[in-house]
């Protein structure tokens, strides 16, 4: 019997032709049909900045896979502590470790490299074009702080917020 996964957003053909293959292989003895897996690669950061994505995906009632890259690791972290419907986050490096996924939740344990709501807020106001200045108006703060949050975005990404903007600008 053949598998076919659901992956999200599906412009990334690599992941595609990966996952197939993968599932595929004498190595995988589980059917993800009831499963989809989600492109959470730093190409797609604008999506991932506020929960739409989230209420999007829920509706399909699948099992959510967050398949990240290393700078997306601390989002990732973040979305799976805030919902559920989360079943796992696997960084690239992983591929083999989802073959003998059950259908439940994994058990995760607290991790410090997590972005924070104050920290996602900013990323995703810094995202739609808003300056230093701009977003400290809108959260009521000095500029000193937003500062602050953008240095520990970039320190829990690992890249600097301006390669970040470069690399989605469309």
């Amino acid at each position: 019997m053949e598998t076919h996964c659901a992956i999200w957003p599906c412009n990334n053909n690599y992941l595609r032709i990966g996952l197939d293959n993968l599932l595929k292989s004498e190595f995988c003895r589980h059917h993800f049909d009831e499963f989809i897996f989600v492109d959470f690669s730093l190409y797609n950061i604008k999506l991932f900045t506020n929960d739409n994505w989230l209420d999007f995906i829920e509706k399909t009632h699948m099992y959510i896979i967050l398949i990240h890259d290393k700078h997306m690791e601390a989002l990732a972290n973040y979305w799976s502590h805030a919902s559920l419907k989360i079943t796992k986050t696997l960084s690239k490096k992983e591929s083999f470790k989802f073959i003998t996924l059950s259908s439940g939740r994994e058990r995760r344990l607290y991790t410090h490299n997590s972005i924070t709501d104050a920290e996602l807020t900013v990323l995703n106001l810094a995202l739609a074009g808003r300056s230093v200045r701009d977003i400290a108006y809108i959260l009521g703060c000095h500029q000193k702080r937003i500062y602050s949050l953008q240095y520990s975005i970039e320190r829990k990404m690992g890249i600097r917020l301006k390669s970040i903007f470069i690399g989605t600008q469309s």
